[in-house]
């Protein structure tokens, strides 16, 4: 099982959500956002983060999936 962090819950992330729920390899551990309203609505054994850096300190994660707008990549 894959675990996957999530950082930006926009419009393209609602994409990889349903791409991950549809795969029996991936399991969706985490999300991360700066906006707290966008997180409220995530499913109770998702954990939800506004810093990128606790998403990153979890051990359970094997990928994350970069959501955010190309010009905040860096």
């Amino acid at each position: 099982m894959v675990g996957v962090g999530i950082a930006g819950l926009g419009h393209v992330a609602s994409h990889h959500i349903e791409a991950i729920s549809l795969n029996d390899n991936f399991e969706l551990i985490a999300v991360c956002d700066r906006d707290q309203r966008r997180l409220e609505p995530m499913l109770p054994n998702v954990s939800v983060y506004t810093a990128f850096d606790e998403l990153l300190e979890r051990d359970d994660i094997d990928l994350v999936v970069v959501a955010t707008p190309s010009r905040v990549h860096v």
